[in-house]
């Protein structure tokens, strides 16, 4: 009763504080009205720790050390792996154009006096290293109460894959004003744009809880979702050519990542065994 009674907490206090910053958004039509998504990112987090300390007087089990290293590396190259892969495949079946004139005058600009090539590479090394560690604060804000709250939560009583699909769904719908009211969406019709993202969101959810379960730290889900929004939000999309129908396979509102994040979630659901019995009373919620 208790473990249901916190799960509850969080998810009223989680609501009831994302929409203050929702509304704005919402009123606006603008994923960048009161303050932009910051605030909003930091609400699941804000719910997990005001839950904690009600309910357990404490912070721990949220999986605050870092953890053996492969698994954050392994968490920061899998974005970048089906990324790749996606998109290599939408440029050369033509499905989409490469690259986008537009952005690259973009990063020209701020590497005047270096080649295309050159300026491209610059960009990528400050977008996924120099501003990568900065950028974390926004991710770490959702990871605190999806992987660090509610996984260890759930997983007290649900097996790993049920874990997934519940944090998963919650996670996406969460998600959805956004989608629908605000311009966060890439142009997608809602018909498209919601099914896709829920299906990308919950088999990025697979893998997620297995690295948290695995791990026994938030932090390779944070670098998982930081690597994911960086360079699919600010490299992969932006430099694809928009042919009219494009926008229905990339990004995370198009079938090409749903194909290719649900090959890498299958592969971890398969290793599932992998994680073994995860007692978080006695293991995780001692740090």
């Amino acid at each position: 009763m208790m473990k249901s009674k916190e799960v509850i907490t969080y998810l009223v206090l989680m609501v009831a504080a994302s929409s203050c910053f929702y509304a704005p958004m919402l009123k606006q039509h603008s994923i960048y009205a009161g303050g932009g998504t910051l605030w909003l990112m930091w609400c699941p987090g804000f719910a997990g720790i005001v839950t904690a300390l009600i309910f357990r007087r404490n912070l721990k089990g949220f999986g605050w050390l870092p953890g053996n290293l492969k698994w954050l590396l392994l968490a920061y190259f899998i974005p970048i792996a089906y990324s790749l892969v996606t998109y290599s495949v939408i440029w050369t079946s033509g499905l989409g154009g490469f690259p986008n004139p537009a952005y690259l005058k973009d990063v020209l600009s701020r590497f005047p006096q270096a080649t295309v090539a050159l300026s491209v590479a610059r960009h990528l090394l400050d977008l996924m290293v120099i501003s990568f560690i900065p950028g974390l604060l926004k991710p770490l804000g959702e990871e605190i109460g999806w992987r660090g709250f509610l996984v260890p939560q759930l997983s007290k009583t649900f097996s790993y894959a049920k874990v997934s699909i519940i944090v998963g769904i919650i996670w996406a719908v969460w998600h959805y004003p956004a989608i629908l009211c605000t311009d966060y969406n890439i142009g997608t019709p809602a018909w498209c744009a919601i099914p896709c993202f829920t299906i990308l969101v919950i088999e990025v959810s697979f893998v997620s809880a297995w690295l948290r379960l695995r791990s026994k730290s938030l932090w390779p889900c944070v670098l998982l979702h930081s690597s994911h929004n960086a360079i699919v939000q600010e490299f992969f999309t932006p430099i694809t050519i928009d042919k009219g129908y494009t926008k229905f396979f990339i990004d995370e509102f198009g079938v090409g990542l749903v194909i290719a994040a649900g090959v890498v979630a299958w592969l971890f659901w398969k290793h599932r065994d992998s994680i073994g019995n995860q007692c978080f009373q006695s293991h995780s919620l001692q740090k």
